[in-house]
């Protein structure tokens, strides 16, 4: 059999951790449950999948996926002769500066593959495609919904962490934006980690949520911008945790999103001038209307074009992956740690001009 490591975002994930559907800590909104079925897939195609750590000799390893470029693991495995190693490009740029077009370019020094979602980027030699992996559950009861149950919902709603960015085309600025304008309404509802810490109090912050479908039920719209826009194929779970939950998303992120799912799904943000017009906007939105919405997010889950989004499509390109020779010589960290500490700096000299500008938020 074959055999495969994953290098996880943090050490909270190994042990196959990964994979345990009993983790609550871990194992919110069932999401672990994608990987869980990768593991299960691949076995049957005999391959093996655990974190790193649960492989005794690393010399048995096939080949190696970093989900972010751990410097520990990887001074472990970049000398063995034999060792393939792949990098998944998960967070856009704002998040992880090593997944920019520019930072993923340079990590072919060091990785055999990339797998990203970048459209632009995908030559199936160093660059392999990937959509989010998710598995699509919802029930038919989300969307029949009654003339009484559509006038008894709240208007909108954002669940989302509180983070800030100062990279191009983030998004987490707007999303305030958003949420500021709304906090003082009786109809719009605030989720997640972190809005009720700093100087800014939410009126509408009501905690965290343990079910995202639970919480969108009782609402007609999610606000559901992506952390990036501007860039091809990065699409999240955000919006199709949307659909899932028979509510409609104001989106905004992939910049060719309509290439994957039908743009009548969904409310686009950017079609608006201001968020003033985007509120008359919804709240004219009658019941007849906002049903063809929901029946064209229902037909867009019966169709093929979910399939992108299945987990067993990138389990088939890491099997590809198993079979392909080795890309690269590995390279030395002394270049990646300098290009690294030049970036810092720069950074930090950005952060230091947004101040001044009034622009940056902690």
């Amino acid at each position: 059999m074959g055999n495969i490591a994953i290098v996880p975002w943090g050490s909270v994930w190994l042990k196959d951790e990964l994979f345990n559907l009993n983790n609550k800590l871990l194992n919110r909104d069932n999401g672990l449950l994608v990987w869980q079925r990768m593991k299960e897939y691949l076995y049957h195609n005999n391959i093996n999948l655990h974190t790193i750590d649960m492989y005794s000799d690393i010399d048995t390893i096939d080949l190696f996926v970093f989900f972010y470029f751990d410097i520990q693991w990887y001074k472990k495995v970049c000398s063995l002769k034999s060792a393939k190693l792949a990098y998944i490009a998960f967070e856009p740029p704002v998040v992880d500066s090593n997944n920019s077009e520019k930072g993923l370019r340079f990590l072919k020094r060091y990785f055999d593959y990339i797998i990203t979602w970048n459209d632009d980027l995908i030559d199936d030699k160093y660059f392999f495609k990937f959509m989010y992996p998710y598995i699509f559950t919802w029930e038919e009861s989300r969307f029949a919904l009654s003339p009484d149950e559509f006038d008894k919902k709240s208007l909108i709603c954002n669940i989302s962490g509180n983070k800030t960015s100062i990279g191009k085309n983030e998004l987490y600025t707007e999303r305030r934006k958003i949420i500021e304008y709304y906090d003082t309404r009786e109809d719009f509802g605030l989720f997640g980690i972190g809005w009720d810490n700093g100087n800014r109090k939410y009126r509408a912050y009501q905690g965290t949520t343990d079910n995202k479908k639970n919480t969108y039920s009782g609402y007609k719209y999610a606000v559901c911008l992506e952390n990036m826009k501007g860039i091809k194929g990065y699409i999240t779970e955000k919006i199709l945790d949307c659909f899932c939950a028979g509510i409609i998303p104001i989106y905004v992120g992939a910049s060719n999103c309509v290439s994957y799912i039908p743009d009548n799904c969904y409310i686009h943000y950017e079609s608006f001038e201001t968020i003033e017009q985007l509120d008359n906007y919804i709240i004219g939105v009658d019941y007849e209307m906002y049903r063809d919405m929901l029946n064209n997010i229902r037909n867009y889950l019966e169709s093929d074009r979910i399939g992108v989004f299945a987990p067993e499509r990138l389990c088939d390109t890491l099997s590809v992956l198993l079979k392909l020779d080795k890309n690269v010589k590995h390279g030395s960290l002394l270049f990646y740690f300098g290009k690294k500490i030049i970036n810092r700096i720069f950074s930090s000299l950005r952060k230091c001009v947004c101040k001044m500008n009034g622009c940056f938020t902690k």
